[in-house]
């Protein structure tokens, strides 16, 4: 049986493993990889992996931005989204000593803007991580043709258990100083990314504003 792909298209930091998990944990759909991953989070949430004796699915996987090209043929595209400054403040930490740190995070903003033309070409479902959006994480596993398990709706259930909430890892918006504020506004304002962000539910986004 030939299986059929499902894509995520994901900007860098914004919530791929938590919908690769909550898909992966479907008995239709395997991964490109290893499982290893899965099965571990799984396990310290206390569920299996359920058997897969012939999986129909594969996910794959590209981030956005980052020279990124369209794969041919793309039917099933979920895209998983989250708090655009917690995304490039999260990647920021993690390079702060590497000479490319705004060349890496211009390709974030890049890849926000990618996937917000996805969705509003009708092209990609996202799912809006922050804010625990059950509906969008239904709509995404329907999108590609499954019917919900009773698993993937514990996950879903799951989520503020699964998605890390260190305040060190991911600081909320109003902590994070102007000087770092500027530069990403700037970004994103770049990418136009202000609309589709309040559409997905951040209307809190003050640090948005014209400056």
């Amino acid at each position: 049986m030939n299986q059929r792909d499902i894509w995520l298209l994901t900007p860098i930091h914004s919530g791929t493993h938590l919908m690769k998990l909550i898909l992966e944990a479907h008995p239709d759909v395997d991964y490109q990889g290893s499982t290893h991953w899965a099965e571990n989070q799984l396990r310290e949430l206390g569920y299996s992996m359920p058997h897969k004796s012939c999986p129909r699915w594969k996910i794959r996987h590209r981030h956005l931005g980052f020279n990124y090209v369209s794969p041919k043929g793309l039917e099933d595209i979920v895209i998983t989204i989250r708090d655009p400054l917690k995304s490039l403040v999260t990647s920021a930490r993690r390079r702060s000593n590497r000479d490319d740190k705004w060349v890496y995070l211009e390709n974030i903003a890049k890849g926000y803007g990618q996937a917000c033309n996805l969705v509003r070409l009708g092209a990609a479902t996202f799912v809006s991580v922050d804010l625990q959006d059950r509906i969008g994480a239904e709509r995404a596993i329907e999108r590609v043709g499954l019917n919900i398990t009773t698993l993937q709706m514990q996950l879903i259930d799951e989520w503020p258990k699964i998605k890390s909430t260190n305040p060190k890892e991911h600081p909320m918006i109003h902590t994070v100083p102007p000087a770092i504020q500027n530069p990403f506004k700037r970004l994103l304002h770049q990418y136009e990314l202000q609309e589709f962000f309040y559409e997905a539910g951040y209307t809190d986004l003050d640090w948005f504003s014209p400056f």
